[in-house]
């Protein structure tokens, strides 16, 4: 067959299983009408094709069809960008006020205001005690610094709320730290657009943007978080330029504004000596003057213009308690 009528071989295959019956003159004249139909077809498309005018009346046409087919009202509009609504994929939460507690062993208690006011005692481990209490809203996240210079984000509706008899939930084991590393402070960035004060055992202090803490993504553990050059003793978050009190090993004590301090975007910034450096000198006390000296006393004589001080030397009378 290839060779008498000159054909390749998947026209020969065709051909030698077609059916006697189909090889009559009727059977020719169709397929031949077939051909004859798809070459129109051919030109049609590539007449179509060869203008881009025709291509889009043909959309057009298709359309216009289809509108006619199928009437119904739009279920659909357009809108401008600026229009668009963002919405979030987190599941909501219930905002309600709570207070944040964390003991010294590193146990965090989430009290609603209803809790609070029914408990009479609050549950610790044996040896363990209140470290630190603030408010703070179920909305909220928190940053959980540690020994290891490092701080963990989490999100206060992540941790049940806490019954007057029990003991909370245990960080190292909630936030899965490593084995030797412990919470050292805990606050509460709120919207991340103030500053986070730090004051260090070794007279360093630090002012640092919380937007240094924000993070693109759902990022847990943040590294090299915090100065790591002395242990932590003290953080807060600063809406407002405050007074602080630090008191040294050799019964010094150095009361400073925090206005003193410029804010740093660096997180893990070592920041300024705020006592003048003294070998064997470190902050044993951070407050203010009136928790540290007492109501009514004055604190000019403390009171440094600049940074580092070496602040004054307290005497007996100024603060009985430091010398009992």
């Amino acid at each position: 067959l290839m060779k008498g009528f000159d054909i390749d071989e998947t026209q020969a295959e065709f051909v030698a299983e077609l059916k006697l019956r189909n090889i009559n003159e009727e059977y020719i004249l169709n397929r031949t009408k077939d051909i004859a139909k798809l070459e129109g077809e051919i030109a049609e498309l590539e007449e179509i094709l060869s203008s881009e005018e025709n291509i889009k009346k043909v959309i057009s046409d298709e359309l216009a069809a289809v509108n006619k087919k199928y009437v119904m009202p739009r279920r659909t509009g357009r809108i401008e960008p600026h229009e668009v609504i963002e919405v979030s994929l987190e599941p909501e939460v219930e905002e309600y006020p709570v207070t944040i507690m964390l003991s010294h062993d590193g146990y965090l208690k989430k009290m609603t205001d209803r809790v609070l006011k029914k408990a009479t005692t609050l549950k610790y481990k044996d040896g363990d005690k209140p470290f630190i209490e603030f408010p703070s809203s179920n909305t909220h996240e928190l940053l959980v610094f540690t020994n290891k210079s490092q701080v963990y984000k989490c999100k206060v509706a992540a941790f049940e709320d806490t019954k007057s008899a029990q003991l909370g939930s245990y960080l190292p084991t909630d936030l899965e730290m490593e084995p030797d590393e412990s919470v050292i402070w805990v606050i509460d960035p709120e919207d991340y657009k103030a500053d986070v004060l730090f004051v260090f055992e070794n007279g360093r202090v630090v002012r640092v943007a919380l937007s240094g803490y924000v993070t693109k993504t759902n990022r847990k553990r943040l590294k090299n978080a915090i100065y790591g050059g002395s242990k932590l003793l003290y953080a807060q978050v600063l809406k407002e330029d405050r007074d602080l009190a630090l008191v040294s090993s050799d019964y010094r004590l150095m009361n400073f504004n925090t206005s003193l301090l410029k804010t740093k975007t660096t997180t893990n910034t070592q920041g300024v000596q705020a006592f003048t450096a003294k070998k064997g000198r470190s902050v044993t006390t951070v407050g203010t003057t009136e928790e540290i000296l007492g109501a009514g006393v004055s604190a000019e004589k403390f009171t440094a213009q600049s940074l580092p001080s070496a602040g004054a030397l307290m005497k007996e009378n100024d603060m009985p308690s430091l010398f009992d």
